[in-house]
């Protein structure tokens, strides 16, 4: 079922994210040829997340991870954040090998490790990767495009709302760009946009 939800999700235009967990032995080998994240990539399906649950066969992991994004308030400054490197109290590490994390890193697939600091003893554990499937690459930037989406189409909504019509006008032209600036604003000041980026003309055509 979850190649099903993942074509779904794919089909759905970037409007979610499905945070898959799968117990497959598969996912830690390098020559990987049967798990759910070698169907979805051969499929080359956007916005699935892969997450290693060899260990427990739960979705503590996956389910976390939704939790870190739901709690962001992206009207905040600088409130945008990445999965990599966030922990949580009682959350159990699902890989605890090196080999095995670089082989989940090599194939951009998450796990929640416990992570021996370099000279030390210290064990930290945390989420890395925060990778999603297809264009957008991390959860993160997927996240950040739902977000300006929702922004862009509220203002919107409340313009025509307040005003009955816009014309198709100069005038009206102005008012629909208000409301997507200050969508992109707010975007800019949460750093879900990040200032100071040089993009080609065919990159900016395409924005």
């Amino acid at each position: 079922i979850n190649l099903e939800v993942a074509q779904w999700v794919n089909d759905a235009g970037d409007a979610y994210n499905f945070n898959c967990w799968s117990n497959e032995i598969a996912l830690q080998s390098a020559t990987d040829v049967t798990s759910i994240w070698y169907l979805i990539t051969q499929a080359q399906l956007n916005n699935t997340s892969i997450f290693d649950e060899v260990l427990y066969n739960t979705a503590d992991r996956a389910a976390a991870s939704a939790g870190v994004f739901a709690s962001i308030d992206l009207t905040q400054p600088n409130s945008a954040i990445t999965l990599a490197f966030k922990s949580q109290a009682g959350l159990l590490p699902s890989v605890t090998s090196k080999n095995i994390a670089d082989i989940l890193d090599a194939k951009k697939i998450n796990y929640y490790g416990a992570v021996g600091l370099s000279g030390t003893t210290t064990v930290v554990n945390f989420f890395y990767g925060g990778y999603t499937s297809g264009k957008w690459s991390y959860i993160d930037n997927l996240v950040g495009q739902i977000w300006i989406a929702i922004q862009s189409q509220t203002n919107l909504m409340r313009e025509f709302l307040a005003l009955g019509e816009i014309a198709n006008d100069p005038d009206g032209q102005t008012l629909i760009r208000t409301g997507l600036t200050q969508a992109c604003e707010s975007a800019i000041i949460s750093n879900v946009i990040a200032k100071g980026l040089t993009y080609d003309s065919i990159t900016a055509a395409e924005i």
